[in-house]
């Protein structure tokens, strides 16, 4: 699982790091000061998930998220030192909510979260062409009996 982390205090990202490259599967990719620096890594990079503080100069981690186009929006995991953010944290999406000090056994709790989401998301990915197989025999059907198709004794429009 390819990683950004990001925290404006060095202690933090070195700490969260540490944390992460102890964790079989996961790869830390880039390390940001600021929301701005978020940006362009998730540009870069194009990670699974990204470890944002809420609190930076700049950008916060909520304007990070907000300005990610959903076409590359990695999974979100927020770090912060504040509960007052968590209902809007999930408001967002994020996978999880970390509270400082961070405890590892969180951190572990996260990227499990995240990994499976990762695999909802391959699943549904891999199933998408099925589907769609599905739906054009379905419209095959409708078209070629004039009518709606009929599927499991239902018909379908």
């Amino acid at each position: 699982m390819r990683v950004v982390i990001a925290d404006d205090e060095p202690l933090a990202l070195a700490l969260m790091r540490s944390m992460l490259e102890r964790m079989g599967g996961v790869d830390v990719v880039a390390e940001c000061p600021n929301g701005e620096a978020v940006l362009d890594a998730v540009h870069e990079h194009h990670p699974d998930l990204l470890f944002l503080d809420i609190e930076m100069p700049g950008l916060s981690g909520f304007d990070v998220v907000k300005a990610l186009q959903a076409d590359i929006m990695p999974m979100i995991v927020f770090a912060t030192a504040y509960e007052q953010y968590a209902l809007k944290a999930f408001d967002l999406h994020a996978v999880d909510y970390v509270m400082k000090p961070l405890d590892s056994n969180r951190i572990t709790r996260a990227i499990a979260r995240a990994a499976e989401r990762m695999a909802a998301r391959r699943d549904l990915y891999e199933l998408k062409p099925a589907l769609i197989g599905v739906m054009d025999e379905l419209a095959r059907q409708r078209d070629a009996q004039g009518g709606p198709a009929v599927a499991e004794g239902r018909a379908v429009e």
